[in-house]
């Protein structure tokens, strides 16, 4: 047992936020799955009990769109136990999901993506090792105020709050997830940062098969711009009828000082499909127009062109966008 007086109060914090992040949140994620499932099928499908019908039961539900976009997850999420369900998995369940996505109370979508937004924003990009106390009180408080509107107990987190050892076995654990995480986010971004000038600039994030064209005189002064390749458990679009796939979906943001973005000329933004064989279907593209929300709306005048950045094998989209939020 590691005890208080071997760490900083500083220390102590990062690991009490730690422990809260891997262990409550995903705890609370599995709480609220099962309520929203046993709220719409305990009378029909039967109450969710970690079983391998359950699994194949959400399984079922999800439309053929909807098992293609997520067959990655469901192949762990068709077992029934939420126990092996990553926060990933749970986001998309709560969230994504036709069975319990489509029709969610819109307080409990907004506290859920609160956590979500936690996790892979405020959480992921903590100093590593160290929290001050004016942080590390502000993200307890969030946090609290979360459970506290989802109906979920904070007893854990308080005691967690005010907890001053640690079991090496337990801390060893812990900080293997936020590990774990932070190469997550590391995907789940697959970022750019640059630098965009008066003489413009011209971007390309190989992993995605993305390329950015910033024309010169975009922008009036140099602005620092992120680019960031989104994966799961972040905001995707929701499949409408008729739609079959999410394929890559970026953000592109400035440095917090800059605040929002806003180009004097058109930036051509270029994105490959992931599913190019798939046959029948046209591909367009989206812009968020609603973060609350998540609304999106369809981007016209896209071409469709076979060579850029070598990959020359996926039908790539360009659009033109002037402003971003």
């Amino acid at each position: 047992m590691a005890t208080g007086s071997e760490y900083t109060e500083e220390q102590l914090n990062y690991y009490r936020i730690c422990c809260i992040t891997t262990d409550e949140l995903t705890d609370g994620l599995r709480t609220i799955f099962k309520q929203e499932w046993d709220n719409r099928y305990a009378t029909t499908l039967g109450e969710w009990k970690d079983e391998a019908k359950n699994g194949q039961d959400f399984k079922n539900g999800e439309s053929p769109r909807n098992q293609a976009s997520n067959r990655e997850l469901l192949a762990t999420m068709i077992n029934g136990n939420r126990a092996e369900w990553d926060c990933s998995m749970l986001f998309y369940a709560i969230l994504y999901s036709d069975c319990i996505g489509r029709g969610l109370n819109v307080v409990v979508r907004s506290n859920i993506d609160d956590l979500r937004k936690f996790r892979y924003q405020d959480f992921a990009h903590l100093p590593r090792g160290q929290i001050s106390e004016p942080k590390f009180q502000s993200a307890i408080t969030k946090l609290q105020g979360v459970f506290q509107a989802l109906g979920l107990s904070t007893v854990k987190i308080q005691e967690i709050r005010n907890q001053a050892n640690f079991s090496i076995s337990h801390l060893n654990k812990i900080l293997k997830e936020v590990d774990k995480l932070r190469q997550e986010v590391k995907v789940l971004e697959e970022q750019l940062h640059r630098t965009v000038t008066s003489a413009g600039l011209q971007l390309d994030l190989n992993v995605g098969a993305i390329h950015l064209t910033f024309p010169p005189d975009t922008v009036a002064e140099p602005t620092d711009i992120r680019v960031y390749r989104w994966k799961y458990g972040a905001c995707l679009p929701q499949l409408m009828e008729h739609e079959a796939v999410v394929s890559n979906v970026i953000e592109i943001s400035a440095a917090p000082e800059f605040g929002g973005l806003k180009f004097n000329n058109e930036v051509k933004v270029v994105l490959s499909h992931s599913a190019a064989g798939l046959q029948g279907y046209e591909v367009v593209m989206k812009r968020l127009t609603d973060k609350e929300k998540n609304e999106w709306e369809e981007i016209a005048g896209c071409d469709d062109i076979r060579q850029v950045s070598g990959i020359y094998f996926y039908p790539v989209y360009s659009m033109a966008m002037k402003d971003f939020a």
